[in-house]
């Protein structure tokens, strides 16, 4: 005779977290499940979110527990009408058991904070005269005030919503910049102090260049044969790589064209006729300064060289005779 396991039993008690600076509301919950059975056990449930008429799942967690007694939370991020239902367990034997929990409803105000968003960098490299913004990801109750500092001055704007933009006035001198968060207080008169990292603007001394190769000419022709084409030779600073914008004045903006370099002494191949200029020079960092001279290609002249040949000839017959 084979005995079967004894259903796992399952047990839960939620605590409201209480708000140390808003009253009466509530920041999230303290969860504690009571398990029997035979370990490791699994714990699925679902939490919404109530936004007006409609309900948007906001997770789909999944506790693995290996003990009978499981401590956990939940803190939610912004402010809100949540509802938390654990909808099935099980332990080693018995899987995706009903839990006959009726879902558990709480109205959240989570406590305000404020960190810069470190997504795509943690320092910002760039030139002198830049415009510079960076980043802050708020939660809490809106609307909000948010204060930080730069350069030995406090700042503080309203922000309404969950993300806000600084702007920095552009940076004339080179060197290590830092902005720093200092507060935020929310729409609940709820303040906290801030201390998260830094954001730092490291700006360079110098901006990109680029210009043509002309020798000291503003316009340095050259001379192409039909159905040829020809190098028109460039000179970049900055920092690798450049985005340089060209185009032939004659043929306007239908000739424009942008390409990517990695060397300082580089080269651009044309086969029309006419003045080229530099428009515009990107290198990994910066926007640059286009130096403001040209070449102008033309085509060689071939009945000049064609007279040249016939007099040599002639030179040539005459000598003979």
């Amino acid at each position: 005779m084979v005995c079967q396991p004894e259903l796992p039993i399952f047990k839960l008690s939620a605590m409201p977290i209480a708000s140390k600076c808003a009253g009466y509301s509530e920041i999230g919950t303290k969860f504690i499940a009571i398990f029997e059975g035979a370990p490791p056990y699994v714990l699925d449930y679902i939490i919404t979110k109530q936004n007006n008429n409609s309900t948007t799942v906001v997770e789909i967690k999944r506790e693995y527990v290996d003990r009978s007694r499981y401590i956990f939370y939940y803190l939610p991020s912004s402010s809100g009408e949540y509802s938390y239902d654990f909808h099935s367990f099980g332990d080693l034997h018995h899987k995706y058991q009903t839990t006959q929990i009726t879902p558990i409803k709480q109205s959240v105000h989570p406590p305000p904070d404020a960190k810069f968003d470190f997504s795509l960098r943690r320092v910002l490299r760039t030139c002198p005269g830049e415009d510079i913004s960076v980043d802050v990801d708020l939660c809490g109750t809106g609307p909000f005030e948010l204060s930080w500092t730069h350069a030995g001055q406090i700042y503080s704007d309203k922000v309404e919503g969950s993300r806000y933009k600084i702007m920095l006035v552009p940076f004339s001198r080179a060197g290590h910049h830092v902005v720093s968060l200092v507060k935020i207080e929310d729409a609940n008169d709820c303040v906290k102090d801030l201390d998260s990292p830094d954001f730092t603007i490291d700006v360079r001394s110098d901006r990109p260049t680029v210009s043509f190769d002309t020798n000291g000419e503003n316009v340095r022709k050259v001379e192409i044969t039909k159905d040829t084409t020809t190098s028109l030779s460039i000179r970049l600073t900055g920092e690798r790589s450049w985005f340089v914008t060209y185009r032939n004045v004659e043929l306007g903006d239908n000739s424009k064209r942008t390409e990517r370099f990695i060397d300082h002494n580089a080269s651009i191949r044309v086969s029309d006729i006419g003045h080229y200029e530099l428009l515009k020079v990107d290198d990994s960092t910066c926007n640059g300064d286009v130096l403001k001279t040209q070449y102008l290609v033309q085509w060689l002249d071939k009945t000049t060289v064609s007279n040249a040949y016939d007099i040599s000839t002639m030179s040539y017959g005459l000598q003979r005779n």
